[in-house]
């Protein structure tokens, strides 16, 4: 009778410890104030995804994630799930999803119309994000962005630069990762010089009650917008509109951001200066550039990579070349661009 005590002891002490695991191990979310400019805040969320595989020592690379222009976090989720499920145990063991403000979970703004938010603005979220994460404890080894979060992720650099500081000195990050990034004002970029991109954004905008003018692109138009390839066919692996719907990849975007981001009249392309990604600086960078990618072509790519890090060898520079590469391809085919772009990138950095 005793020994059938202690073994039913013993199992239940195992389930509960179990059970704690499994908690510990569990996707949560942290929420937090910023201030995006002067009487201007947002309340964040950022998401925190663990990788099981690690069991109760996560101890390898944390990854801080950037979305792009009306995206969410949850854009980021099929990369995840392939970079934790990759080699013997994955290649990170956090992976920190941020809604900007507007976005997801995040808040609209306080003290402004959302559709007033600037990329700066976006710039000082990301900014307070990395500090209220790393005051509680979730210290990034990376900061990676798409599209528009790639710009965003450079303004970050060229902001803390300004202010004699910089991503590695203030928030210890010393890697970073543009995918696909839209083009700072250094940079060429056909997309919005030939006028293309003020069209596009001229045909999203309306006038929210609430929210103010903004870029409204619903699933329908979103799925043709970012996995189209040039030739325009549509990659068969693209999410269906009610996936997107179901998922919460597609959200309103700021006009004022988004005319900015394109430099539609009466805004200019933000400028991120001189070699923000300077080793010197002390934070490495690398670049992902998808062969069809309609809003960021190769070439473009190349110029830009050479003027953010001054290295002429392209060494961090990683091309994506294959029929449906397109601009959302980390959604689309997440596990043959993790194979192309960044597999050798974030092994390197789980070795660190």
């Amino acid at each position: 009778m005793n020994g059938v005590v202690r073994l039913l002891g013993v199992t239940a002490a195992f389930l509960l410890l179990s059970f704690w695991s499994t908690q510990a191990r569990a996707d949560y979310e942290r929420r937090f104030d910023v201030t995006l400019r002067p009487g201007v805040g947002a309340t964040l969320r950022v998401t925190v995804r663990e990788n099981a595989r690690y069991g109760g020592a996560c101890v390898g690379p944390t990854l801080a994630f950037v979305h792009g222009f009306a995206h969410s976090g949850a854009t980021w989720n099929p990369l995840v799930d392939e970079i934790f499920g990759a080699g013997r145990r994955g290649l990170a063991c956090k992976a920190l999803l941020l809604d900007l403000p507007g976005h997801g979970q995040s808040s609209l703004p306080r003290g402004a119309l959302f559709g007033e938010l600037l990329i700066d603005d976006y710039v000082m979220a990301v900014i307070g994000a990395l500090a209220e994460l790393r005051r509680g404890g979730l210290q990034p080894t990376a900061l990676i962005g798409h599209s528009m979060g790639g710009l965003i992720v450079e303004g970050v650099q060229a902001r803390l630069l300004a202010e004699g500081s910089s991503l590695s000195r203030r928030f210890g990050i010393h890697f970073a990762a543009l995918m696909s990034p839209s083009a700072a004002i250094e940079h060429p970029w056909v997309f919005a010089e030939s006028g293309a991109a003020a069209a596009i954004v001229g045909s999203l905008f309306t006038l929210d009650a609430a929210k103010g003018p903004v870029l409204r692109v619903d699933s329908a138009t979103w799925r043709p917008l970012f996995f189209t390839a040039l030739g325009d066919a549509l990659a068969p692996s693209a999410p269906s509109a009610a996936q997107i719907d179901a998922l919460g990849y597609d959200f309103d975007e700021a006009a004022f951001a988004g005319s900015q981001l394109v430099g539609a009249a009466p805004f200019s392309r933000i400028s991120v200066g001189a070699r923000p990604f300077d080793p010197r600086n002390g934070t490495l960078l690398a670049f992902v550039s998808p062969s069809q990618d309609k809003f960021s072509l190769r070439e473009e790519a190349q110029v830009a990579y050479v003027q953010l890090t001054g290295d002429t060898r392209r060494l961090g520079f990683f091309r994506v070349d294959d029929a449906f590469a397109v601009h959302d391809m980390h959604v689309s085919e997440p596990r043959r661009y993790l194979s192309l772009a960044l597999y050798g990138w974030l092994s390197g950095l789980s070795l660190r």
